[in-house]
């Protein structure tokens, strides 16, 4: 059973990164356009990257550990599909509770990224925009 459940829980891991990763870069880079200042974006998008897969791994880890907790025990399944089948139906508000807690923390992690990708140097469009301007 614990290789079903390791099985799901990589599954899940790679579809949370996936969700969090699509849906938080596209909030955040909202976010960017709207805000002002200069943002360092390739140091965000790494960085959030790298965050969006460690909250996928940590939101499966819960989920699955609640989803458990649900049922009262690990419960036994001879296979991936089962397994999908017992934790998945018996716990299924567990994993989205892992769902939950995991895009909490990338949305409370990307504002901390960007508070750290800060610019203020001006971009190569502005010095662009600069350079003519004082050509004139």
């Amino acid at each position: 059973m614990l290789t079903e459940i390791g099985t799901l829980s990589v599954i899940l891991t790679f579809l949370w990164f996936l969700v969090y990763w699509i849906f938080g870069g596209v909030v955040f880079s909202v976010i960017s356009f709207v805000r002002p200042g200069k943002m360092k974006r390739v140091r965000f998008s790494c960085l959030y990257t790298i965050i969006s897969g460690l909250a996928g791994y940590m939101a499966a880890r819960l989920g699955i550990f609640w989803a458990a907790s649900a049922t009262g025990e690990v419960p036994e399944a001879s296979s991936v599909g089962e397994a999908v089948v017992v934790i998945g139906g018996l716990g299924f508000v567990g994993i989205l509770l892992g769902l939950i807690a995991g895009f909490i923390g990338t949305f409370l992690a990307g504002w901390v990224i960007m508070l750290l990708s800060r610019s203020k140097d001006a971009t190569w469009y502005d010095r662009g925009k600069e350079s003519t301007e004082d050509d004139r």
